[in-house]
C-alpha cells in the first residue's frame, strides 16, 4: 500500500511539518501506552487533500493538507488519535477468510470461467487464482485504505480517541470544533 501511494504522492520536504506530525504523534501514543509498538507515520505531499487514514500493521497516512486545515496541534492530535484508536480497537485489521470462504471463492472462480468460456464459444476466458476474492473485498468496501467502518466501530473510535486526547493534553472539543467547521465548509 505504501508502494502503491508512492506512486501518486510525493512525502513531504519540509522538516517543520514533518517535525510537528512526528510530535504530536509520539504525544499520544505515549499517552495511549502504544509508544513500544513500531509505528511508520507518513506525511504525503498533497495540499489539496485533507485525510488521514490508519491501515493495518500501525501505518498511518497523513495528506499535507491536513497541517493546513487544522486550526492547531489541538485538532491534529483528535484527527491522529481518531485514526490511531481504529488500529488500537483493531477495525483495521485484515479480514480473514475461512477455508469455506476460500473454497467457495476457488469454486466460484471456476464456475464463472467455465461459464463465460462456455457462453461465449471460447471467444472470453477468464483465469487466476484471486479475482474473486479481490473482487468481494472491493465490493464490500475492505479495502485497507478506503474501508468503511460500521457505526458501532465509529462510535468506539470516537470514544478511545477522546480518551488518548485528553491523557495526552490536549483539548478533546478541538476534534468536535473542526469537523463543524469541515461540515460548514
Amino acid at each position: 500500500l505504501y508502494n502503491k501511494l508512492r506512486e501518486d504522492y510525493e512525502l513531504e520536504s519540509d522538516s517543520r511539518k514533518n517535525d510537528r506530525l512526528t510530535e504530536v504523534f509520539d504525544k499520544l501514543t505515549r499517552a495511549a501506552e502504544v509508544d513500544h509498538l513500531s509505528w511508520k507515520i507518513y506525511l504525503l505531499n498533497d495540499p489539496e487533500i485533507v485525510d488521514v487514514r490508519a491501515v493495518h500493521g500501525n501505518y498511518i497516512f497523513v495528506w499535507s493538507g491536513t497541517l493546513d486545515a487544522v486550526a492547531n496541534d489541538d485538532e491534529l492530535a483528535g484527527l491522529l488519535a481518531y485514526e490511531l484508536s481504529h488500529t488500537i480497537t483493531h477495525h483495521t485489521d485484515p479480514v480473514e477468510f475461512t477455508l469455506a470462504s476460500e473454497t467457495f471463492f476457488s469454486v466460484a472462480e471456476l464456475a464463472t470461467s467455465m461459464g463465460l468460456m462456455l457462453a461465449s464459444q471460447g471467444m472470453v476466458v477468464i483465469s487466476g487464482q484471486g479475482w474473486m476474492r479481490w473482487a468481494y473485498v472491493e465490493a464490500s468496501d475492505l479495502d485497507p485504505l478506503d474501508r468503511e467502518y460500521t457505526e458501532e466501530e465509529v462510535q468506539e473510535a470516537a470514544g478511545v480517541a477522546f480518551l488518548i486526547v485528553s491523557r495526552a493534553k490536549y483539548s478533546p472539543r478541538s476534534l468536535v470544533e473542526f469537523w463543524t467547521r469541515a461540515a460548514d465548509d
